[in-house]
């Protein structure tokens, strides 16, 4: 990804769309000034790309689709809707670098919701 964040920076693209972690981090390192768009982070600030969700600074803007601080309102959504649940299984990737915080604090406000958490991490999709 780095060359060919590289290669857009030498065709003096007007802006660079990314998704996710890696390729968002790739154009920042290539660019401080061409606007990079993130179409998919799963957490920005988690991941050091951006400042704040309100004042992100630098070149890079975009939208999350996971925000860590989200968690003990969808345990909660959960909570109200299947109030019978008492064990969750919660599957997440491991190597995705902003998957760890999201997946951190899921894991802990199921826990103190009074909800049995099991963790299945994967790695790579399943090749079949």
């Amino acid at each position: 990804m780095p060359e060919l964040a590289a290669d857009l920076v030498r065709l003096k693209v007007d802006v660079i769309v990314t998704h996710g972690v890696r390729a968002t981090r790739a154009a920042q390192e290539a660019t401080r000034t061409i606007p990079i768009v993130a179409a998919v982070l799963p957490d920005p600030v988690g991941a050091g790309l951006v400042a704040s969700l309100a004042r992100p600074g630098g070149n890079t803007t975009g939208m999350s689709d996971q925000i860590a601080e989200l968690a003990d309102k969808e345990v909660q959504i959960l909570r109200d809707a299947l109030p019978h649940v008492r064990r969750v299984v919660i599957l997440w990737h491991e190597t995705n670098p902003g998957a760890k915080p999201t997946f951190a604090k899921t894991r802990g406000a199921a826990q103190t919701a009074g909800r049995g958490v099991e963790a299945i991490g994967v790695t790579a999709p399943d090749p079949r």
